[in-house]
């Protein structure tokens, strides 16, 4: 989570990935709002901003996969544990 909150710069951004009521791109899309605003102003650096923008995608899909990875693995572990202890019992 903290891989991609720091990416993203926002822990309700990072939440709302991983509880999926956000994809990845919508997410960076609204991390990258000023940055969308100064371009618009300003003009794009060719080359840097396209390759900023898929590496924050890059950055995030993969925390989102860790996390979700991890989630599974935490709940078989569980329930291995319970199934120990009634065994045990």
């Amino acid at each position: 989570i903290n891989f991609a909150a720091e990416n993203l710069k926002s822990l309700i951004l990072t939440l709302a990935v991983i509880n999926h009521v956000i994809d990845v791109e919508k997410a960076v899309e609204l991390s990258r709002l000023e940055t969308v605003f100064q371009i618009q102003n300003w003009g794009s650096v060719e080359w840097s901003h396209n390759v900023d923008e898929a590496q924050l995608k890059a950055r995030v899909a993969a925390g989102a996969l860790f996390t979700y990875l991890n989630e599974g693995s935490s709940d078989l572990i569980e329930k291995n544990a319970s199934k120990k202890m009634k065994n045990a019992c």
